[in-house]
């Protein structure tokens, strides 16, 4: 909202306490930006970042709701809305697009006076989403086929279970857990707008869902889990027009801990960086391992807006030691940027890097189980009692070292659901 305030020739669209707030400090916010555009000799704010960081503000993604139209309709209505197709993701014009090449049914605007693509009709009624590109590859690396059974198990505010209900077409059971009440609400509202009609909402703590339990959770087949993280990986495009800084400088501010194909820290970590960090992969963990107690389950995405390893391949390689059944799967092949090196898994892994891949700084990893094996706490089938013995690690599955660690546990919420119509 900062970023449209100062930069939008609309300004802030809509209303609202943050936008009255803002607008009560206008005189010294477009104060402060003239100094900045002074002190850079530049003719306006536009020429405030240098060419040589432009690639740090990363494009508009929008995902094409496929409940409600088509990538090609969606294309003629935004040509018909005075924006410019291109060919590539050079997004340097304002009001232009591009077809994202890697990503189906996803297109890239750029980022530049983009107040007025919030007011595009196809973005009032829900036939398009404004959605990370890399938000929506997790989404799309669970590949859950229509009529399965999903959770996604940190949803709010919704923007996944949106993606996931989309690939399901709207058949089938979508769980949407998160404890956040409001949040959650947020997700309920989205679902309307964009005719979701498969999710179940539940308002929980995800550690307090029973895999056993008589909600139908036992039955669970695909799970998405993106749980709160450092968000390392985040790049404001307001950030990168305001500070006159080098480009490490940048990257450091935000916390961006470069490691080198062996996966040791290029710049140590501060104290407080790494008390803060461990802490979410504390959390991390614990909702994994959680996870894979689900006696149906046989394919989960892990995801994080994080490029600490502590948050990804640790968790990753911690989590494996600890269930044996389980391995990982490679995903998108064809996408360069892998995890770690230093990690026997790491080529399974995808990583991406807001520079080079003008996006989110990402990390996604997909376990599956291996064949005909049941969760470790249930060997025997709950449904016939009979026994079920594991088999051999099959293609493509990486075999983790053979450790226990404690799980952690969570304090127990409130349990209310709410339903989508």
């Amino acid at each position: 909202m900062l970023h449209d305030f100062l930069f939008n020739e609309d300004g802030i669209i809509g209303a609202g306490t943050i936008k009255s707030e803002i607008e009560k400090e206008k005189i010294p916010l477009k104060s402060e930006l003239t100094k900045l555009i002074v002190k850079a000799h530049a003719l306006s704010h536009q020429d405030l970042i240098p060419q040589s960081k432009r690639q740090m503000i990363t494009p508009r993604y929008i995902r094409i709701n496929t409940l409600k139209t088509t990538l090609q309709e969606s294309i003629s209505q935004f040509v018909r809305s005075k924006y410019t197709l291109v060919p590539t993701l050079d997004l340097t014009t304002p009001d232009t697009f591009a077809v994202d090449p890697t990503v189906p049914d996803l297109l890239a605007f750029s980022p530049i006076k983009e107040g007025r693509l919030h007011l595009n009709d196809q973005i009032k009624q829900g036939h398009v989403v404004m959605q990370d590109k890399p938000s929506v590859m997790a989404a799309l690396a669970l590949q859950c086929p229509p009529n399965s059974i999903v959770m996604d198990a940190c949803a709010a505010p919704g923007m996944k279970t949106l993606a996931l209900a989309g690939m399901m077409n709207n058949s089938g059971v979508l769980f949407a857990v998160d404890r956040d009440r409001i949040r959650l609400g947020t997700l309920v509202s989205l679902g309307e707008k964009h005719g979701i009609k498969n999710v179940k909402a539940i308002e929980r703590d995800f550690l307090e869902i029973d895999p056993f339990g008589d909600e139908g959770f036992g039955d669970v087949q695909y799970m998405l889990l993106d749980p709160s993280c450092s968000g390392s990986g985040i790049i404001n495009n307001l950030d990168a027009l305001l500070k006159l800084i080098s480009e490490e400088e940048l990257l450091l501010e935000y916390k961006m801990i470069q490691y080198n194909k062996h996966g040791h820290p290029i710049k140590e970590q501060t104290l407080n960086q790494k008390y803060e960090i461990l802490k979410f992969a504390s959390n991390q963990k614990a909702l994994l391992s959680h996870a894979l107690k689900f006696p149906k389950l046989s394919r989960l995405v892990y995801s994080t807006c994080s490029v600490n390893k502590e948050e990804n391949e640790d968790v990753v390689q911690a989590i494996l030691d600890e269930h044996p059944d389980w391995g990982l799967e490679k995903i998108f092949e064809k996408w360069e940027r892998r995890g770690l090196e230093s990690y026997t898994f790491g080529d399974c892994c995808v990583r991406t890097d807001p520079k080079q891949d003008l996006m989110t700084g990402f990390f996604i990893a997909c376990f599956v189980r291996k064949a005909n094996t049941v969760s470790p706490i249930n060997q025997v089938d709950k449904t016939n009692g009979n026994d079920k013995s594991k088999a051999e690690e099959t293609t493509n599955k990486v075999e983790p070292n053979k450790k226990r660690k404690p799980q952690r546990q969570r304090q127990n919420k409130p349990r209310k659901r709410a339903k989508m119509n």
